[in-house]
């Protein structure tokens, strides 16, 4: 009778089961960016299934997710609940790299998916989210704690700060001050700065050497809350620094 029994529930439980399983469906696919920037640990990745049949611009959102960042290209697995969906609807994915609430990084055209004869693959590219210069740079100062990959083990690290289109730079042994010109995402410094000229002894001297031969090379930044990245040519991040007080 025990046995009967057992039996029972256990067909019982896979039936339900696969009832539950054909309650949903899923998307699945990849997304990435093309910039070599590395992004802040507690970055995520946010998947969205939309109706866009009205409005290609703002659709209804269907379904989402939010995914735990472990690089580029990033998996996903998106459920949604077919019931929802009709043949005639236009639907898409999109996706953005989110930290502290701040979008880094986002889809900007529409990828469709399942219906009208799409699939239910994609693999999408997001691009960078530009940060106004007036609200994310002016008037702030900055300490570097890596260039070029390599951490900064000096007790005086290199400082930046900017204000009022200028800049100054302080390597750890002399300080450099001259014009600065910050885009909505462009910038670039001046290779004609004034600076002090005390003598560096090492290991400050190959820091200073470090920040002076990297601060040509900067052509664009990237603000995520407290944290900044110079980039350079081809998105290769040259220096990371975190917010002063």
């Amino acid at each position: 009778m025990l046995r009967s029994t057992l039996i029972a529930l256990a067909a019982c439980a896979g039936s339900l089961a696969a009832v539950a399983h054909a309650d949903t469906a899923q998307v699945t696919g990849t997304a990435t960016y093309l910039e070599r920037i590395a992004l802040p640990k507690d970055a995520v990745l946010v998947v969205e299934l939309l109706d866009v049949t009205e409005s290609r611009d703002r659709g209804t959102l269907m379904s989402g997710q939010r995914f735990a960042l472990t690089g580029v290209p990033q998996g996903f697995t998106l459920s949604y609940d077919p019931a929802l969906i009709d043949e005639a609807m236009v639907l898409a994915i999109a996706a953005r790299i989110e930290k502290g609430g701040n979008t880094l990084f986002r889809t900007t055209s529409s990828m469709a998916v399942l219906t009208q004869g799409n699939g239910n693959s994609v693999d999408l590219v997001m691009q960078p989210v530009a940060v106004s210069a007036t609200a994310g740079i002016d008037g702030t100062a900055w300490r570097a704690s890596e260039i070029m990959g390599q951490p900064l083990g000096a007790e005086k690290r290199p400082e930046i700060r900017f204000a009022d289109g200028r800049v100054s730079v302080a390597t750890g042994c002399n300080t450099f001050n001259g014009p600065i010109d910050v885009g909505e995402r462009d910038m670039s410094f001046s290779e004609q700065m004034a600076g002090t000229m005390m003598a560096c002894p090492p290991p400050m001297d190959e820091q200073e050497r470090a920040v002076l031969d990297v601060l040509p090379q900067v052509q664009s930044y990237l603000r995520s809350g407290n944290e900044l990245g110079l980039i350079g040519d081809g998105g290769i991040l040259l220096m990371r620094l975190s917010l002063l007080p």
